[in-house]
């Protein structure tokens, strides 16, 4: 039975039971492979704060895309007939937002002109490929949002990627009234590292950002939560190497 709000998160890790929250992304610390649990609990001697809401990055994040976005990438890379990239090169990719993202994959520089419009051909296609089994959540993902949620803990979501997208993901999974914010790079006045996105979000929602948390899977995603000045969680499992 889970206390009542105000919620705070806590994760674990069921092979060494080791608490730990309020990780910063912006000082390069990720959490090793957890799975995320949820509780709503009192301040304790670990410092555990209490947040209003609970802001998430979605790939890498919240749901497993990695393989959606490499297919996707490579088909635009093939239709312009531009050299198809590896896994590896699309996950170092993966810290951009899309237009320079794709800069980097066809020149290695992120201003590349070419950017904007290939990034628009691969958001075009990549909302029409999200489902269920494309986009799958991580182990524990879906019980935890729940936790939250009925626990009184608000939910956002600011990404990198295009705005309908993930309105579209948040849609296969049932989360269309859960989430009070669903803001991609399209939505805000600069994508990450900018904590332009997350300030706006806790304007939306009315609270300070000293009250929430964003949880990422980039060193992106810490600075933006730094420079909002909120808490920033880091995880292991996303697009980024753990270092």
């Amino acid at each position: 039975m889970l206390p009542s709000s105000p919620c705070s998160l806590r994760l674990w890790s069921w092979r060494r039971q080791r608490y730990l929250l309020g990780v910063a992304l912006a000082t390069a610390q990720f959490v090793a492979t957890f799975e995320l649990r949820a509780s709503v609990t009192a301040a304790t001697g670990l410092g555990v704060p209490r947040y209003r809401a609970v802001l998430w990055d979605v790939d890498g994040t919240l749901v497993a895309s990695t393989n959606l976005g490499l297919q996707g990438t490579n088909a635009v890379m093939r239709k312009n007939n531009l050299p198809e990239i590896s896994k590896a090169q699309y996950l170092e990719g993966c810290k951009y937002p899309t237009i320079e993202r794709f800069g980097f994959h066809v020149s290695g520089n992120t201003g590349d002109p070419r950017g904007p419009a290939l990034a628009d051909e691969f958001d075009a296609l990549y909302v029409t490929q999200v489902s269920e089994d494309t986009v799958p959540y991580y182990e524990g993902m879906g019980e935890l949002l729940r936790d939250l949620h009925t626990n009184g803990c608000r939910l956002g979501a600011l990404s990198n990627a295009c705005g309908a997208y993930v309105r579209a993901v948040l849609a296969v999974h049932g989360l269309q009234s859960t989430f009070e914010a669903q803001l991609g790079f399209d939505d805000v006045p600069h994508g990450k590292p900018s904590s332009s996105g997350l300030l706006q979000i806790c304007n939306t929602l009315g609270l300070d950002a000293s009250s929430c948390v964003y949880i990422g899977d980039a060193a992106t995603d810490g600075q933006a939560a730094a420079g909002a000045g909120m808490h920033g969680i880091g995880v292991s499992w996303g697009a980024n190497p753990r270092e």
